[in-house]
């Protein structure tokens, strides 16, 4: 009986997608688990699961990690700063003026998280690799 022949493995086209190994924990495809990164609901839990359970080797996932807690911490201090800013809005006068632009700024932060977010769980879950300017580039050097 001759032996029998192995096929080796079809390689990928230019581009489609690398098949990759799932997450540790739950089982995601990477882009799947790339994805929850951006989540704008669950800002920071599934970025410290992913840094917390997955290999130091998966460069990938841990960059969009790292990227998402960059945007949130982003959020959370333009925040911060605009409720210190609403302090002063109990000053007659001129307390309105602070207080339109605490508001503003909440606003523009809040649609700008939201929308980016959205834009960038979009793209990594097509497996695509936006690096934003300064918190990507942290988040490369991190991960």
């Amino acid at each position: 009986m001759p032996p029998e022949r192995q096929t080796p493995a079809p390689k990928p086209q230019p581009g489609q997608p690398q098949v990759q190994d799932p997450t540790a924990v739950f089982q995601l495809e990477q882009n799947k688990a790339a994805a929850t990164c951006y989540l704008p609901v669950l800002p920071v839990a599934p970025n410290v699961l992913w840094l917390m359970t997955e290999p130091s080797k998966n460069k990938e996932l841990r960059f969009h990690a790292f990227q998402g807690l960059g945007l949130f911490a982003v959020a959370f201090v333009l925040f911060t700063a605009c409720n210190i800013i609403d302090m002063f809005s109990a000053i007659p006068v001129i307390g309105m003026i602070f207080a339109f632009i605490s508001g503003l700024i909440k606003f523009v932060t809040m649609v700008i998280f939201f929308l980016g977010n959205a834009f960038l769980a979009y793209k990594a879950y097509e497996g695509e690799k936006i690096v934003l300017p300064y918190i990507g580039q942290f988040a490369q050097d991190k991960a």
